[in-house]
């Protein structure tokens, strides 16, 4: 009995050894039998883009060319003899960059009162740039000669459309303050008024300047300016006192006017 038990203990392993190699035997015959597997076909590689023709360079338009011999002038006198030749080129314009940068920025009076006097010139031909865009310009300007001079022309010949920057060198104060009042005098816009009538009760102002303000309540419609003019005139200040009857008489005498 006990050879029997030894005899399985040794046929069983060796019969599971058997079997397992077979198996493996089995395995490998049948993947070997298997078909190849498909490699997927490389995808073509992208065709580089030919490089494009570079852009033809654009001719330099005649208010460029007038830039750099502008720039190449090798004195004040030469400046001035372009600045005179531009009112006879067809193609210039009110607001074109040369005039812009003399009223700007150009290094001496005579240059920028002769850009100005240009840019004006050419503001009186036909479709062309507005009084009102040269003047902005020139309120833009980094000297003190031009932008008094804007303001002028703003007020002999009053301008609507510069009414935003009018009350913002009011704001800004300084030596255009008094100009831009009178130009803002010329206006008939309730804010352009109302902006006179608030110089002529500034009492920090120097006292010319408030002056002239007071007398600039001649041409306000406002009925507040009345009042004040009123009220000024019953003070005992009897400079002031004299302007705001004589503003009052001009009122008058406006109102009797127009009937």
């Amino acid at each position: 009995m006990k050879q029997s038990r030894a005899l399985v203990l040794v046929v069983l392993p060796a019969t599971a050894l058997i079997a397992l190699g077979a198996l493996g035997w089995w395995l490998l015959a049948s993947e070997n039998q298997l078909p190849p597997r498909s490699l997927a076909a490389p995808e073509p590689e992208p065709i580089a883009a030919l490089p494009s023709q570079p852009a033809a360079v654009a001719a330099p338009t005649p208010e460029m060319l007038f830039a750099s011999e502008f720039a190449k002038a090798p004195d004040e006198a030469a400046k001035l003899t372009l600045l005179d030749a531009l009112p006879a080129k067809t193609w210039a314009k009110a607001t074109d960059r040369v005039l812009a940068d003399c009223m700007q920025r150009g290094e001496s009076t005579a240059i920028r009162a002769r850009a100005f006097d240009v840019a004006l010139e050419l503001t009186k031909r036909p479709q062309g740039d507005s009084k009102a865009a040269v003047l902005k310009v020139a309120l833009d300007s980094h000297h003190a000669d031009v932008r008094s001079r804007s303001l002028r022309e703003c007020r002999i010949d009053p301008q609507p459309e510069m009414l935003e920057e009018l009350l913002s060198a009011v704001r800004m104060g300084g030596t255009d303050r008094y100009l831009a009042v009178h130009a803002l005098a010329a206006l008939e816009d309730p804010r352009a008024q109302q902006s006179v009538l608030e110089a002529a009760k500034d009492e920090s102002l120097p006292k010319p300047e408030r002056a002239r303000a007071i007398a600039l309540l001649s041409r306000s419609k406002l009925p507040e300016a009345v009042d004040y003019l009123k009220e000024l005139a019953a003070k005992q200040d009897a400079e002031f006192a004299g302007i705001a009857t004589q503003a009052l008489a001009a009122i008058q005498a406006a109102q009797t006017a127009r009937k």
